[in-house]
């Protein structure tokens, strides 16, 4: 008995036994508030003195050390998708020019500026939409809007950043327009059901007409406003007109005028405004 008394395991648990006494005539006399704060007297340095040594513990084994190397893997990859951003960017417009090319090629006095659709008013039935690109880079209203397939429409508003493009499916955009293998002239134009169908019409044909199914129709360049033989798409239809003694043709533009992400703004053109009636004859299919 001696033996064990004086022991060092004896004098622990003696001492343990000696604290949980304590702690029970404590709990029987001042309630569970007083023992839970005679409680955070005796662990708070207990604690205090857990939290570094586990921070030594850590800085023994590295794990501090993966920490900070976590952190600069996660700046990594956040530069890393900014790249990626700018690669795709990069990518889109050297797809743009490329699809371009060739219209630039025949119209070596054409100035363009690449843009993206960035919104679509849902309201808009007629699907205009705005553009990432404005005054800063050189657009102005009344540019033409188009991608390597065709026009698409015209510029309308112009912020510094950002512009406003009205399509060629609404009515309040009217170009002058021809067929080029048969060299007959007419007036595009459009409304809630033709606009809805995707398509223009081209209107002012003589009775006699030789447009028929599949003829392409361009811009014939008269007003100023857009250059001459920029294709608006091709004929579907001939019929009579339904407001006169004409015959009008039902167009289909070769551009997805309501999907269309990609553009592009001729800022500038060989013979541009030159017409003292631009905006007149464009907007509303005046004598040319």
């Amino acid at each position: 008995m001696k033996r064990f008394f004086h022991t060092g395991k004896s004098r622990v648990l003696v001492g343990v036994t000696a604290v949980l006494l304590i702690l029970a005539v404590l709990s029987a006399g001042f309630g569970r508030t007083a023992t839970s704060s005679f409680l955070g007297v005796i662990t708070a340095p207990l604690q205090g003195a857990g939290t570094a040594a586990m921070r030594a513990i850590g800085d023994a084994l590295g794990v501090n050390d993966h920490t900070e190397e976590l952190d600069a893997l996660k700046e990594e990859n956040r530069l890393l998708r900014e790249q990626l951003v700018d690669y795709y960017d990069v990518k889109r417009q050297n797809i743009q020019y490329a699809s371009i090319l060739e219209i630039k090629e025949q119209n070596k006095d054409f100035e363009f500026v690449a843009a993206a659709v960035i919104g679509r008013d849902p309201n808009d039935l007629y699907y205009g939409f705005s553009i990432d690109q404005g005054s800063l880079n050189g657009i102005s209203v009344n540019d033409p809007v188009i991608t390597s397939d065709g026009v698409v429409g015209i510029v309308t508003e112009v912020y510094a950043t950002t512009s406003r493009v009205k399509t060629i499916l609404s009515p309040d955009l009217e170009i002058s327009a021809v067929s080029t293998e048969f060299r007959e002239s007419g007036v595009t134009s459009s409304d809630i059901e033709t606009a809805e169908a995707g398509c223009i019409r081209l209107n002012y044909l003589t009775r006699d007409t030789k447009i028929k199914e599949n003829t392409i129709i361009t811009t014939s360049g008269l007003s100023g406003v857009y250059p001459k033989g920029l294709v608006l798409g091709y004929v579907t239809s001939v019929q009579p007109s339904e407001y006169d003694v004409s015959y009008c043709a039902t167009v289909q533009p070769c551009v997805d005028i309501k999907n269309v992400t990609d553009v592009f703004v001729i800022t500038d053109f060989l013979g541009q405004g030159e017409s003292s009636n631009a905006i007149f004859d464009e907007q509303t299919g005046g004598n040319k």
